[in-house]
């Protein structure tokens, strides 16, 4: 999605994330977000190097501890109930 600036600057691009933690990461790292809907959140960047950079990071996230870390906690909140010791 691209929106036309009236000010003569880069058009915008609407770009969808579906997973929270690269959503955050996104946050996190000042990309503008423009909201929620359904089970996606939705980011505003400019054509160009703002969009390059919007996608890298979105790769970094891949390589970064953040990622790690959403995805033990992804595993933790998948265990099943039991204690050593439990029947």
């Amino acid at each position: 999605m691209t929106d036309e600036r009236e000010d003569g600057g880069l058009p915008t691009i609407k770009k969808r994330i579906t997973d929270l933690g690269k959503a955050a990461y996104l946050m996190m790292h000042k990309h503008k977000i423009l909201g929620r809907r359904d089970k996606a959140w939705w980011f505003e960047v400019q054509e160009g190097e703002e969009s390059d950079m919007f996608n890298e990071r979105c790769m970094e996230y891949l390589r970064s501890p953040y990622h790690d870390f959403d995805a033990c906690l992804m595993a933790c909140k998948k265990m099943d109930e039991w204690l050593p010791g439990d029947a």
